[in-house]
């Protein structure tokens, strides 16, 4: 456990062998306490204790499985909940809004991708010369829109971009892209 002071610098450092929650407090065993001073250098000998509570540490057990879960396995309304709890607590919640709004535009993506290949199929005249290459064009573009998606939300998780235009950055290219080649497509 850290405890940070106003200004997000760790004070101190606790460290135990084994914790038990017990009656809504932690129940800490072979405890270290390092505190730290603003650039996180110890300041003085740690205080050790074979066992105490920490009344100030209010995190409960399901707090920690929370933390530790990976967000993709989490449900649009859970990631949501985390992303909420992590602004609440003045902490980074960048890679955890990015992954939100990749759980929400995933569903488009099969439109929008048949948006942008429906120009291409309708450009053959002939069915069986055009058949290959229609589908060899068909995979390119998958490929394409998933390598533009991979690279959006890389983007996205590290905030360089917005979360939010991480997960549709690749939707607004291809959907522009589309509805442009729809004026070259022979119907």
């Amino acid at each position: 456990h850290k405890l940070s002071t106003q200004n997000n610098s760790v004070k101190e450092k606790i460290t135990a062998k084994k914790g038990l929650w017990v009656n809504n407090e932690w129940q800490l065993y072979d405890v270290s306490i390092h505190y730290l001073d603003s650039r996180g250098k110890i300041i003085k000998k740690p205080d050790i204790y074979e066992k105490t509570t920490l009344p100030y540490l209010t995190e409960k057990p399901a707090d920690f499985i929370d933390a530790s879960t990976d967000n993709i396995f989490l449900s649009s309304k859970e990631l949501e909940k985390q992303v909420k709890k992590l602004k609440a607590n003045d902490l980074n919640a960048t890679s955890a809004s990015a992954e939100l709004h990749l759980k929400r535009a995933f569903p488009w993506q099969c439109f929008v991708i048949m948006l942008f290949t429906i120009p291409f199929l309708s450009k053959t005249g002939n069915i069986r010369r055009g058949m290959i290459k229609n589908i060899i064009t068909c995979l390119l573009i998958v490929g394409a829109y998933h390598v533009t998606t991979a690279i959006a939300s890389a983007l996205g998780h590290s905030g360089v971009i917005f979360p939010f235009l991480s997960a549709w950055l690749s939707h607004i290219i291809f959907s522009i892209g589309g509805i442009l080649f729809f004026e070259n497509a022979n119907y």
